[in-house]
């Protein structure tokens, strides 16, 4: 099952960056080639991690086109969190512009 290998090899983000990023690059790179029709938010991290392996493996501009195909599938999915983990501001919306009550208390004084 292609979409599971994929949820396993991003539950090792953090095992792949420590130990080799180089060969986690290639392991993802391998199972989303064969996953095509894994759920979109799967494919959007994996791209994300993908991206972020590629990246400290020393070769940090062939990362972009990983965040960027990442970011347009975050887009689409409305995922606001995954669209700021790869450090973008979100589109604004117009019923944004006052906080809600209780996020009022935390933005401090006006």
């Amino acid at each position: 099952d292609p979409a599971l290998g994929l949820r396993i090899a991003v539950a090792l983000m953090k095992f792949w960056v420590a130990v080799g990023p180089s060969e986690g690059a290639h392991r993802l790179a391998a199972l989303l080639a064969g996953a095509d029709d894994a759920p979109s938010d799967l494919r959007a991290r994996a791209l994300r991690d993908l991206g972020g392996c590629v990246q400290m493996s020393a070769r940090g501009i062939e990362a972009e086109p990983y965040y960027r195909a990442s970011l347009e599938l975050y887009g689409q999915l409305g995922d606001e969190v995954g669209v700021l983990t790869l450090g973008v501001q979100p589109p604004h919306r117009e019923d944004d512009d006052q906080p809600a009550d209780d996020e009022r208390q935390h933005l401090g004084p006006h």
